[in-house]
Protein backbone atom coordinates (compact mmCIF):
# COMPACT_ATOMS: atom_id res chain seq x y z
CA UNK A 1 0.00 0.00 0.00
CA UNK A 2 2.43 2.07 0.97
CA UNK A 3 4.47 1.58 -2.22
CA UNK A 4 1.23 2.20 -4.24
CA UNK A 5 1.30 5.75 -2.87
CA UNK A 6 4.96 5.98 -3.59
CA UNK A 7 4.49 5.79 -6.83
CA UNK A 8 1.37 7.61 -7.47
CA UNK A 9 3.23 10.49 -6.06
CA UNK A 10 5.77 10.09 -8.34
CA UNK A 11 4.09 9.76 -11.25
CA UNK A 12 2.08 12.79 -10.29
CA UNK A 13 5.14 15.22 -9.76
CA UNK A 14 6.70 13.50 -12.84
CA UNK A 15 3.41 14.61 -15.09
CA UNK A 16 3.71 18.16 -12.89
CA UNK A 17 7.68 18.70 -13.86
CA UNK A 18 6.92 17.55 -18.09
CA UNK A 19 3.93 20.39 -17.52
CA UNK A 20 6.41 23.09 -16.21
CA UNK A 21 8.91 22.28 -18.75
CA UNK A 22 6.24 22.73 -21.78
CA UNK A 23 5.00 25.98 -20.37
CA UNK A 24 8.22 27.66 -20.53
CA UNK A 25 9.48 26.10 -23.78
CA UNK A 26 10.35 29.31 -25.91
CA UNK A 27 11.22 29.08 -29.97
CA UNK A 28 9.82 32.58 -30.40
CA UNK A 29 7.55 35.88 -29.21
CA UNK A 30 4.83 37.26 -31.10
CA UNK A 31 2.35 39.24 -30.80
CA UNK A 32 -1.43 38.68 -31.29
CA UNK A 33 -4.94 40.17 -30.07
CA UNK A 34 -6.80 37.79 -27.42
CA UNK A 35 -9.28 36.11 -29.12
CA UNK A 36 -9.77 32.53 -29.52
CA UNK A 37 -8.12 30.50 -32.73
CA UNK A 38 -6.01 33.45 -34.13
CA UNK A 39 -9.39 35.49 -35.27
CA UNK A 40 -9.80 38.97 -35.67
CA UNK A 41 -10.47 41.16 -32.79
CA UNK A 42 -13.80 43.31 -33.70
CA UNK A 43 -13.74 46.33 -32.67
CA UNK A 44 -15.85 49.41 -30.83
CA UNK A 45 -14.42 51.84 -32.42
CA UNK A 46 -14.27 52.84 -36.50
CA UNK A 47 -12.18 54.33 -39.24
CA UNK A 48 -11.92 54.51 -42.95
CA UNK A 49 -9.39 51.77 -44.32
CA UNK A 50 -9.19 54.06 -47.07
CA UNK A 51 -7.82 56.97 -45.13
CA UNK A 52 -5.24 54.70 -43.56
CA UNK A 53 -4.81 53.21 -46.81
CA UNK A 54 -3.50 56.54 -48.18
CA UNK A 55 -1.89 57.52 -45.17
CA UNK A 56 0.18 54.70 -44.84
CA UNK A 57 1.12 54.05 -48.28
CA UNK A 58 2.83 57.22 -48.28
CA UNK A 59 5.16 56.53 -45.64
CA UNK A 60 8.93 54.81 -46.77
CA UNK A 61 8.99 53.22 -43.52
CA UNK A 62 5.81 50.44 -44.15
CA UNK A 63 5.03 47.68 -46.32
CA UNK A 64 1.34 48.07 -47.37
CA UNK A 65 0.15 44.45 -49.01
CA UNK A 66 -3.84 43.87 -49.76
CA UNK A 67 -5.95 46.93 -49.68
CA UNK A 68 -9.42 48.34 -49.66
CA UNK A 69 -9.87 47.61 -53.22
CA UNK A 70 -8.02 44.88 -55.35
CA UNK A 71 -6.37 45.06 -58.60
CA UNK A 72 -9.97 44.79 -60.70
CA UNK A 73 -11.27 47.57 -58.42
CA UNK A 74 -13.49 45.08 -56.20
CA UNK A 75 -13.50 46.37 -52.62
CA UNK A 76 -11.58 43.72 -50.02
CA UNK A 77 -11.86 45.40 -47.27
CA UNK A 78 -8.26 44.19 -45.70
CA UNK A 79 -5.21 46.19 -45.08
CA UNK A 80 -1.89 44.63 -43.95
CA UNK A 81 0.37 47.00 -43.24
CA UNK A 82 4.22 46.00 -41.93
CA UNK A 83 7.12 47.46 -40.82
CA UNK A 84 10.79 45.47 -39.71
CA UNK A 85 12.25 46.08 -36.47
CA UNK A 86 15.68 43.95 -36.25
CA UNK A 87 14.74 41.39 -38.65
CA UNK A 88 11.34 40.59 -37.36
CA UNK A 89 8.28 41.76 -39.57
CA UNK A 90 5.77 43.25 -37.40
CA UNK A 91 2.08 43.04 -39.55
CA UNK A 92 -1.10 44.90 -38.48
CA UNK A 93 -4.16 43.83 -40.44
CA UNK A 94 -6.99 46.49 -40.30
CA UNK A 95 -10.36 45.11 -41.63
CA UNK A 96 -14.15 45.08 -41.81
CA UNK A 97 -16.10 41.69 -41.00
CA UNK A 98 -19.36 40.47 -42.82
CA UNK A 99 -21.43 43.22 -41.04
CA UNK A 100 -18.71 46.09 -41.83
CA UNK A 101 -17.68 46.19 -38.27
CA UNK A 102 -13.83 47.03 -37.83
CA UNK A 103 -11.53 44.39 -37.06
CA UNK A 104 -7.52 44.20 -36.13
CA UNK A 105 -5.09 41.40 -35.70
CA UNK A 106 -1.37 41.33 -35.09
CA UNK A 107 1.24 38.88 -35.91
CA UNK A 108 4.79 38.54 -36.71
CA UNK A 109 7.55 36.83 -38.89
CA UNK A 110 11.31 36.65 -38.86
CA UNK A 111 13.75 35.96 -41.87
CA UNK A 112 16.78 36.87 -40.55
CA UNK A 113 19.22 34.74 -40.54
CA UNK A 114 17.07 31.21 -41.81
CA UNK A 115 18.58 29.76 -45.68
CA UNK A 116 16.16 29.10 -48.46
CA UNK A 117 13.62 31.40 -47.86
CA UNK A 118 12.57 29.96 -44.36
CA UNK A 119 11.20 31.48 -41.85
CA UNK A 120 10.32 31.67 -37.76
CA UNK A 121 7.60 33.17 -35.85
CA UNK A 122 8.88 36.45 -34.73
CA UNK A 123 11.35 37.50 -31.71
CA UNK A 124 14.21 35.59 -30.04
CA UNK A 125 12.43 34.72 -26.53
CA UNK A 126 15.25 36.78 -24.92
CA UNK A 127 13.96 39.53 -26.31
CA UNK A 128 11.92 41.49 -23.40
CA UNK A 129 8.37 41.51 -24.25
CA UNK A 130 8.43 45.94 -23.31
CA UNK A 131 10.16 45.73 -26.72
CA UNK A 132 7.98 43.94 -28.72
CA UNK A 133 5.10 45.71 -27.37
CA UNK A 134 6.61 48.83 -27.98
CA UNK A 135 7.31 48.19 -31.45
CA UNK A 136 3.58 47.53 -32.18
CA UNK A 137 2.75 50.63 -30.29
CA UNK A 138 5.12 52.83 -32.38
CA UNK A 139 3.19 51.03 -35.55
CA UNK A 140 0.39 52.15 -34.07
CA UNK A 141 1.11 55.31 -33.06
CA UNK A 142 1.50 56.09 -37.08
CA UNK A 143 -1.77 55.17 -38.26
CA UNK A 144 -4.23 58.18 -38.99
CA UNK A 145 -6.11 57.26 -36.31
CA UNK A 146 -7.91 59.18 -33.41
CA UNK A 147 -6.07 58.83 -29.63
CA UNK A 148 -9.65 57.02 -28.46
CA UNK A 149 -9.33 54.29 -31.84
CA UNK A 150 -5.01 54.09 -31.02
CA UNK A 151 -6.01 53.31 -27.73
CA UNK A 152 -8.43 50.59 -28.06
CA UNK A 153 -5.40 49.03 -30.34
CA UNK A 154 -2.98 49.16 -27.84
CA UNK A 155 -5.21 47.79 -24.90
CA UNK A 156 -5.24 44.38 -27.22
CA UNK A 157 -2.05 44.05 -28.09
CA UNK A 158 -0.73 40.38 -26.34
CA UNK A 159 2.48 39.03 -26.43
CA UNK A 160 3.37 35.13 -26.37
CA UNK A 161 5.83 32.32 -26.28
CA UNK A 162 5.71 30.45 -29.51
CA UNK A 163 6.41 26.93 -29.73
CA UNK A 164 7.89 25.22 -32.80
CA UNK A 165 7.18 21.67 -31.51
CA UNK A 166 4.79 19.56 -33.67
CA UNK A 167 2.83 18.58 -30.66
CA UNK A 168 4.04 20.43 -27.60
CA UNK A 169 0.78 19.06 -24.83
CA UNK A 170 2.84 15.64 -25.65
Amino acid sequence: MVHRRHMLLLFALSITAAGCSIIGHCDYKSVSVPTDNDRDLTLNSSYELREVEAAMRSNQEYEIRGGVFGPAGEERGELYISRTFDGVRYTIKLGKDHLGRNTFKLHTLNFDGYPNGSVVGGASCQTPDRVIRGNVIRMIKDLPLSNQQRRELMENIRVFRGDLRPFPFL
